[in-house]
């Protein structure tokens, strides 16, 4: 949890803007990758942490109507945190106002997006799992932790024998060849919202994490092979405790990301 100016960072906000006939702003989205957990465990209040205070701030920067809508998306954030972590509510306030200004400052050189039939595009993709302990090995743990359901239900995955595998939805829909979202299941890590950014075949592309359901992070490969210094995030035991569908996964599923997303954003295009 400590900070790693060394580790990965979508270092940008990307920011949609919907206009009226007038020119007058209707709706803005806006999409960073980092998770709001600035005030996470500083206080006992809930909020909408730094994505809350940075609408707030937007909506002063901005010459709203008071029906305009202004939307935040989350990126590929499994490995970033909002700084600082647990910092409260003022250090809230002042990464909410950095995030509205980056925003405030796009929409001032945003393209305009051209007239172009809407296209979508679809797929589900099974990642898999690694193999759970053996059947002793789960026995163990149910002798040492009587009290934890979850590794009765481990115990049930190792009998079975059966490999597992995640489900892995994914969606994309464009606007012509200017525009594009694309939104994954589960909480990538920020390497692949860097891979689609550089990989894309569209001028702009969103990228959405969280959608369709979320159970587990997805690491990269370099991560996965840390084995036990990988953490909660990518360690070999990171899912195995939370029930029988949350086992870690295999290094190999970043290559078959990566290569699934490449496929359905080409055949989109």
């Amino acid at each position: 949890m400590a900070p790693n100016p060394e580790g990965a960072v979508v270092p940008w906000v990307d920011v949609l803007g919907v206009y009226d006939v007038n020119g007058q702003i209707i709706a803005v989205l806006f999409s960073h990758a980092a998770h709001p957990v600035i005030v996470h465990w500083s206080s006992e209040e809930i909020g909408a942490d730094f994505p809350g205070y940075a609408v707030e701030h937007l909506r002063n920067f901005l010459d709203l109507k008071p029906e305009s809508v202004l939307l935040f998306a989350q990126g590929c954030a499994a490995n970033i945190n909002g700084y600082p972590l647990r910092g409260g509510f003022s250090a809230c306030d002042v990464a909410g106002f950095a995030l509205a200004f980056a925003t405030h400052q796009a929409l001032k050189t945003a393209e305009k997006i051209p007239v172009a039939p809407l296209k979508e595009r679809s797929e589900l993709v099974n990642l898999p799992l690694r193999d759970p302990p053996s059947v002793e090995e789960c026995k163990q743990l149910i002798e040492q932790f009587p009290d934890d359901e979850r590794y009765q239900a481990l115990l049930e995955v190792a009998k079975s024998g059966e490999k597992r595998t995640l489900p892995f939805p994914m969606s994309a829909f464009a606007v012509g060849e200017a525009l594009c979202f694309l939104s994954v299941s589960h909480e990538l890590f920020a390497e692949y919202q860097l891979f689609v950014n550089e990989t894309s075949p569209f001028l702009h592309t969103f990228v959405f994490g969280y959608t369709n359901g979320s159970e587990v992070y997805i690491a990269t490969k370099k991560d996965y092979e840390l084995g036990l210094r990988g953490g909660y995030e990518a360690g070999p035991h990171n899912h195995a405790l939370s029930g029988p569908y949350r086992l870690a996964l295999l290094p190999s599923v970043e290559a078959q990301i990566r290569s699934e997303i490449t496929d359905l954003l080409e055949k989109l295009k």
